[in-house]
């Protein structure tokens, strides 16, 4: 995780970076630090005083307008050295059909664009190791048709079947790209009641998303479980210390690789 260090004006204090965790997205990304939702924020929790998480989710969006996004977003991102792991999770929309549906991505276009996705990261010097793609979850028609009629999608085509295609493909672009997986939808459809994962079908429920954040936890606690807690600990102050900032210039000289 070193960082490159760069020239400071005399007198100016190391500045610590912590390193990022991004995630990237469609809505069951930009709704993971909600309350009822939040594999997100589960994943920030987890990494307290280790790392900063970024939530870079965009609802609606398939992987055709998340492609478009990437230099709009991490054109000036280091990810060599100042990034501890992407995850990206998308599907949900590009495997939802119909004529009408701007959202769907054929699936060969889809395997293009994941793999194209993929590609720009590992191009910006971001190890591959560093890199997870997480296939979309599966579809429970029940509880969407209702939400859908509402929202006037009801000619939007959605199946478990579909879910399945679109995630296989993830799963095999990533082990092209030699990176990390999560198969979400083979993960939840081996679970009982799987479909009490899904707040309405599409989207996680609470007890969904910390099933999600279970397949991701072991992938990020390998590529975090060397870095320290970042700054002092209350406790390696020296209370007759007068000036507290001693005990961080110490730590600093100590821990050079989370400086810039």
């Amino acid at each position: 995780m070193a960082a490159e260090r760069v020239p400071k004006e005399e007198g100016q204090p190391p500045v610590v970076q912590y390193p990022q965790v991004i995630l990237f997205g469609d809505s069951l990304t930009q709704q993971s630090f909600g309350a009822d939702r939040g594999w997100g924020a589960l994943i920030a929790d987890s990494l307290q005083r280790k790392c900063d998480v970024l939530n870079r989710g965009f609802s609606g969006y398939n992987s055709k307008k998340c492609l478009a996004l990437l230099p709009f977003l991490f054109h000036h991102t280091d990810f060599y050295s100042s990034v501890a792991a992407v995850v990206v999770t998308l599907g949900t929309n590009d495997c939802s059909a119909g004529d009408t549906n701007v959202s769907h991505v054929p699936i060969e276009k889809f395997e293009h664009n994941m793999a194209q996705i993929g590609q720009y990261f590992l191009s910006r010097q971001l190890h591959p190791s560093k890199l997870i793609l997480c296939a979309p979850p599966p579809y429970y028609a029940p509880a969407w048709e209702e939400k859908a009629a509402c929202m006037g999608i009801s000619d939007h085509i959605r199946t478990n079947d579909l879910a399945q295609r679109y995630g296989d493909v993830v799963i095999q672009v990533a082990k092209r790209l030699q990176c990390r997986y999560v198969p979400t939808h083979l993960r939840m459809m081996a679970e009982d009641n799987w479909a009490t994962f899904l707040a309405d079908g599409v989207h996680f429920s609470e007890r969904g998303a910390g099933f999600f954040f279970s397949l991701l936890d072991p992938h990020l606690k390998q590529l975090t479980y060397d870095i320290p807690l970042l700054l002092p600990l209350w406790r390696d102050y020296h209370e007759r210390d007068d000036d507290a900032t001693n005990g961080v210039l110490h730590w600093t000289r100590n821990n050079p690789l989370y400086l810039k």
